[in-house]
């Protein structure tokens, strides 16, 4: 007997969806961990939107999944400890600097 599995490669993340209620995205923010980013997937006019949230002193931040240098690959990013980290190019952004879009290598 031979059994045979296939995987993909696609590094592309799978969120869970945002509550959207054909107007608005509606998240609690209580639910919201500080320092810990949230990734949520939207679909929009046929459009897959990925995002995510972070709570930073109690501020809560929005920012689209995408690195501002490797967005056309949609690939997205990952957290790593309190760093969001490009799945393209490795640029590493501090949650702490997000708004100001500086990472470093």
């Amino acid at each position: 007997m031979v059994i045979a599995f296939t995987s993909s490669c696609n590094r592309k993340p799978g969120y869970r969806s945002a509550p959207f209620n054909g107007r608005d995205v509606v998240i609690s923010m209580k639910t919201l961990r500080e320092k810990i980013p949230e990734f949520y997937t939207m679909v929009l006019d046929g459009k897959k939107i990925n995002f995510f949230l972070v709570k930073i002193n109690g501020d809560v931040q929005s920012y689209f999944d995408a690195c501002p240098m490797c967005y056309q690959k949609r690939v997205g990013c990952r957290v790593e400890g309190e760093k969001i980290v490009c799945r393209a190019c490795n640029l590493r952004y501090s949650i702490y600097d997000l708004k100001t879009g500086n990472g470093n290598s």
